[in-house]
């Protein structure tokens, strides 16, 4: 993870990775993959995301690598942050996950 975080945000990742410490984000979102938690909220916060799939296809591209893992494992989670973070309804988070994984299915 932590060579997935210098990567793609060089110096920054510090900054990610204090943020994600202080929120209790630094799980990753699923097993086979680098990306974590804390970056969901960076994209959150930092990149105007607004859609779940701003962040599983743009932000931390699991729905390219896997349609499959992305929908059934990680949108939920996504989902989940994103709806405290904008303190989305239940009936909200439901409606955004349905939306994202109707989206990936058309897109394969």
């Amino acid at each position: 993870m932590a060579k997935h975080l210098i990567h793609t945000y060089g110096t920054y990742s510090k900054k990610i990775v204090e943020a994600g410490k202080e929120a209790n984000m630094l799980d990753r979102i699923h097993a086979d993959y680098p990306f974590c938690e804390a970056e969901i909220l960076h994209s959150i916060k930092n990149e105007m995301a607004q859609k779940p799939n701003d962040i599983a296809c743009r932000r931390v591209p699991v729905a390219f690598l896997d349609t499959e893992c992305a929908s059934a494992d990680v949108l939920p989670r996504v989902t989940e942050i994103m709806g405290k973070h904008f303190g989305w309804s239940a009936d909200k988070c439901k409606s955004e996950l349905d939306e994202a994984r109707k989206n990936l299915a058309y897109n394969k």
